[in-house]
């Protein structure tokens, strides 16, 4: 699928058209060893649900259940896409979008590349940023407190182990 250019818009929409294909593509890149478990760990000791042919109840689809805690997850679980309407294949798109471009994207020109509304691209944009503002926040606060020992090591006059 990655030519010697890179690969393509076309290609990417191609892969990820629906939410089936999105969901296989994103298990494929999450879980390359079979599912995680994202309650207890368990590598590929999960099956996916399906309901009975009787049942009245449907099973939503890439809905898995871990035989060792017995609890129910899917691939989004514990990701910026759970708990989110909006369909995987979006988001994917979305998330493709701003990482192939190389200044960035504003959520107005992929509003109109996508013709996903403005308002749902602008949450999607902010929660994909997200994670990335928690780990410069937290490296942030790990340099205040390493620069705080260090003022504090000073100021009683122990070494901090550098010249």
């Amino acid at each position: 699928m990655i030519d010697k250019n890179g690969l393509k818009l076309t290609t990417i929409t191609d892969r990820i058209g629906d939410e089936d294909s999105a969901r296989k593509l994103y298990e494929s890149i999450r879980w390359p060893e079979g599912p995680v478990c994202p309650h207890c760990g368990e590598i590929n000791n999960a099956g996916q649900l399906q309901a009975r042919p009787d049942s009245k109840k449907p099973v939503r689809k890439g809905v898995w259940k871990c035989y060792g805690c017995r609890e129910q997850f899917s691939v989004t679980v514990g990701t910026v896409f759970e708990d989110s309407h909006i369909p995987l294949h979006r988001w994917l798109l979305t998330a493709y979008l701003l990482c192939a471009s190389k200044k960035g994207m504003s959520s107005h020109q992929i509003h109109r590349m996508t013709g996903i509304s403005y308002k749902t691209v602008w949450f999607m944009t902010h929660r994909l940023a997200l994670p990335d503002r928690k780990s410069r926040t937290a490296f942030r606060q790990e340099k205040q407190r390493s620069r705080q020992s260090r003022n504090i090591l000073k100021k009683t006059g122990a070494s901090t182990g550098k010249k």
